[in-house]
C-alpha cells in the first residue's frame, strides 16, 4: 500500500459567466493555467454581492492545462454513462502529473461519474454527484449525495458522501504574481464543497477527504475561471495520512474576451482597426509574452507566442474578433474588425 496518496486532483470544474447565467459546464479545450503558490495564506471568506478579494502575494511555479475528451469504450464501461472526460495535465518543475474527471450531460444536468489520478480512482457509478440543471445563476445552491468505490494501488473499498455547489458571491478579484503588478476582475465565484468517507474491508471506516474547491469567472466570459484553487484535507491513518492538506492554485493565462484593468496597459495600441490584413501591436516599455484572436462565440481563429509586433489578419472571415494580449504586466483584450 502507498504510505502518502498526492490529492491533487479536482472533484469538478465549473465554468460560467459571472452574473449572468453559468452557461457552460466544459473548460476551453487547451486552456493554459499558471500553477502558481502565495507566499500567505488566501482568504476566500468575502461572500455575497460585491466582494473583494486580494491575492497578491503569488509566485508562478508551474502549468497546467485542460483537455475535453470522448471517454473510450473501456472508460464507459468503468464508468456508466460518462459523456466526456475532461484530463489536466500539470508540470511543476520536472514532474508532470494527470487527472481526469468523468462526467455525464444529459439535457444540461451534469453529474460527475468519476475521478482519476495516479494515486487514487474514485467511481461514482452508485450515485453519480449531481453538480447542477444548466444555466446556473448567483444564489444557486445544490447539496448532492455520492456513492461509489475507491481504488489505490492493489487495496478497493467503498466511498460515501455529500457534494454541495453554490455561486455564493461576485464582486472584485485582485491577482498579482511574480510582482508583474496588479491586475483587476469583476467576477462570480462558484464555491463547492466536499465530504467523503472511505471504508474498507473488515476495518470499515479508514478514513475521510474534505474538499474546499473555489472558482472566480470573469463577468460575461463563459468557460475557463480566471483563477481557481483546491484545498483537500485528507485523513487516512491506514496509510499515515493524518489531516494532511493539500493546496493547488492556478491563474488561467489566457482569458477569452476578456476587458480588464491595468494602468501599466494603457500604452498598449492595436491599428489599423479596422483592418482588412495587417494588425500592428505597439507596446510601449510592455513585454508581450503572446496573442490570440478569437471570434465572438470565443473559438481561437489564431494564437502567437512571444515579442508579436504584427499580425496578418487575411485569412479570417469578414468580422469582429477579441484580440488577447498576454504581457509581463498583465492582460488585455480589445476587439478589433476585420473588413
Amino acid at each position: 500500500m502507498k504510505t502518502k496518496l498526492l490529492f491533487t486532483f479536482y472533484f469538478f470544474t465549473l465554468f460560467c459567466a459571472a452574473q449572468a447565467p453559468i452557461t457552460s459546464y466544459y473548460p476551453v479545450n487547451g486552456a493554459v493555467y499558471k500553477v502558481v503558490s502565495s507566499s500567505s495564506p488566501l482568504d476566500h471568506s468575502p461572500s455575497g454581492a460585491n466582494a473583494i478579494w486580494n491575492f497578491t502575494t503569488l509566485a508562478q511555479i508551474g502549468t497546467s492545462t485542460d483537455s475535453n475528451l470522448t471517454p473510450t469504450g473501456d472508460e464507459l464501461t468503468t464508468y456508466p454513462n460518462t459523456t466526456t472526460n475532461t484530463v489536466t495535465t500539470t508540470t511543476v518543475g520536472i514532474t508532470v502529473s494527470e487527472s481526469k474527471i468523468y462526467s455525464k450531460d444529459i439535457a444540461g444536468e451534469i453529474s460527475i461519474t468519476g475521478l482519476f489520478n495516479p494515486q487514487i480512482e474514485l467511481n461514482f457509478a452508485t450515485d453519480n454527484a449531481l453538480v447542477g440543471t444548466f444555466p446556473l445563476n448567483y444564489g444557486y445552491s445544490n447539496t448532492d449525495n455520492i456513492a461509489g468505490t475507491f481504488t489505490s494501488g492493489t487495496f478497493s473499498g467503498g466511498v460515501a458522501g455529500t457534494i454541495n455547489a453554490s455561486v455564493d458571491a461576485y464582486g472584485t478579484l485582485t491577482l498579482n504574481i511574480d510582482g508583474a503588478g496588479e491586475t483587476s476582475y469583476q467576477v462570480t465565484r462558484l464555491k463547492s464543497i466536499q465530504h467523503i468517507t472511505m471504508s474498507y474491508g473488515i476495518f470499515g471506516n479508514i478514513g475521510t477527504i474534505d474538499q474546499t474547491l473555489y472558482y472566480y469567472y470573469i463577468n460575461g466570459v463563459p468557460n475557463s475561471p480566471i483563477f481557481r484553487t483546491s484545498s483537500t484535507l485528507v485523513n487516512v491513518p491506514l496509510q499515515g495520512i493524518n489531516n494532511q492538506t493539500y493546496l493547488q492554485l492556478e491563474k488561467y493565462d489566457i482569458p477569452l474576451g476578456v476587458t480588464q484593468s491595468s494602468n501599466s496597459l494603457t500604452s498598449l495600441t492595436l491599428f489599423p482597426n479596422p483592418t482588412q490584413d495587417k494588425l500592428n501591436i505597439i507596446a510601449e516599455h510592455i513585454a508581450i509574452q503572446q496573442i490570440t484572436i478569437s471570434d465572438m462565440s470565443g473559438r481561437i481563429v489564431l494564437h502567437k507566442v512571444g515579442a508579436v509586433e504584427t499580425l496578418s489578419l487575411g485569412d479570417l472571415q469578414k468580422g469582429i474578433y477579441n484580440a488577447t494580449i498576454v504581457t509581463a504586466s498583465g492582460t488585455k483584450t480589445q476587439k478589433i474588425i476585420k473588413n
